[in-house]
């Protein structure tokens, strides 16, 4: 009797026995299910973000992060590209108040290197020369500006030109769209250059050797220029008539090919030319001889020299001309040494230029006041 009660004992535990482990199979699909489940869940989240990422960082690439990057920098001096537009929609305003457009060609590159030359001017005017501008300064070259000029005969009293001076002024702020402290710094910026110009134009002598020419200028563009066959026009028909006949555009000269005396230095890619060069050996180009054409940054010149060399008084516009090449010649040295002392970098790359591109071209649709563009700033 006992026996069997142990039998059924024993049965009755093996059936009992028998639903934990279903239990737990049961559990085992379910946290399976759950794991899938969750899998799932955060495979989409990771999806729906990177979905979210791709415009929010093409947003930053694009908008956020260019005017921020580093332009140009001169000592602890440091330009944004956000800088850069903002002195490019400087120049785009004062154009536009002029009628005319900035040239995207060209014009982005030559700003950024301007305000990296105006920056080390400043430095190393203040540091070397002892160039200083004061407010005072900046307030006279703005009013030399826009102050009214009155007639002899006409009697306007002080308060009236004041009040037109103010007019004229805060028209133009608002007609360019400029702010009034970053026009002071451009002007600050021009007579800090206009007193270096100064400074350095004192070394010019009176009086230096000096040759008397013509010359044929030729902008150097997409067309080729045929130089053997205009030498032999120039020498058979002479410089007036083959200008006149030709439309070609005057530079430094009279508009009939005559530039006068020039001095040496006044124009130094043509100082070997018209001088020679006694150390190596170079006789300088013969009376009333056509020159082969020069090639230089501007142009090329094909030139002729009529009389000296010989001491001449430097002319005005002779000297003004000097003056801006030995400010040329000083900012080449200042930049050469402050870029192998690690004092001056300037940063230019093509993605950066289309965006620089993009922002001026949507700041002239604005100005001219089409709803569809909106602002990228």
């Amino acid at each position: 009797m006992k026996k069997s009660q142990s039998t059924g004992s024993s049965q009755q535990s093996g059936r009992s026995g028998s639903k934990p482990t279903g239990d737990r199979r049961i559990a085992s699909l379910r946290d399976r299910d759950t794991r899938k489940r969750n899998i799932a869940v955060i495979g989409g989240i990771v999806a729906i973000l990177v979905i979210l990422t791709i415009p929010a960082y093409g947003y930053y690439v694009n908008f956020v992060q260019p005017p921020r990057v580093l332009a140009a920098r001169v000592g602890d001096v440091k330009y944004s590209y956000g800088d850069l537009v903002k002195r490019l929609r400087t120049q785009q305003s004062a154009l536009r108040y002029l009628g005319s457009f900035v040239d995207l060609s060209r014009i982005p590159f030559e700003i950024l290197f301007q305000m990296a030359e105006n920056q080390l001017i400043i430095q190393e005017g203040e540091s070397q020369l002892g160039l200083s501008v004061s407010d005072e300064e900046i307030n006279g070259a703005i009013r030399i500006r826009f102050f009214p000029v009155a007639e002899v005969a006409e009697e306007v009293s002080p308060g009236q030109l004041e009040d037109e001076f103010d007019e004229q002024y805060i028209s133009f702020l608002n007609s360019t769209r400029l702010d009034e402290d970053e026009f002071r710094q451009v002007v600050k910026e021009d007579l800090y250059r206009y007193k270096l110009s100064e400074e350095i134009g004192k070394s010019i002598p009176t009086k230096e050797e000096s040759v008397e020419v013509f010359w044929a200028f030729f902008e150097i563009g997409r067309d080729l220029i045929d130089f053997e066959e205009k030498r032999q026009r120039l020498d058979r028909y002479g410089y007036e008539a083959v200008i006149r006949e030709e439309s070609i555009p005057p530079y430094f000269n009279n508009g009939q090919g005559y530039v006068g005396w020039v001095p040496k230095g006044a124009f130094p890619s043509l100082d070997r030319l018209l001088f020679g060069d006694e150390t190596e050996g170079i006789e300088p180009l013969g009376h009333y001889e056509i020159s082969p054409p020069i090639f230089t940054q501007e142009g090329a010149f094909l030139a002729m020299v009529v009389n000296g060399p010989e001491k001449r008084e430097v002319t005005d516009a002779m000297r003004i001309q000097s003056k801006e090449e030995l400010v040329k010649k000083w900012i080449t040295a200042e930049w050469r040494t402050a870029s192998d002392e690690g004092s001056l970098e300037v940063n230019m790359d093509s993605d950066l230029y289309e965006w620089i591109a993009a922002q001026v071209q949507e700041s002239r649709a604005r100005s001219f006041g089409d709803p569809s563009v909106e602002s990228l700033e």
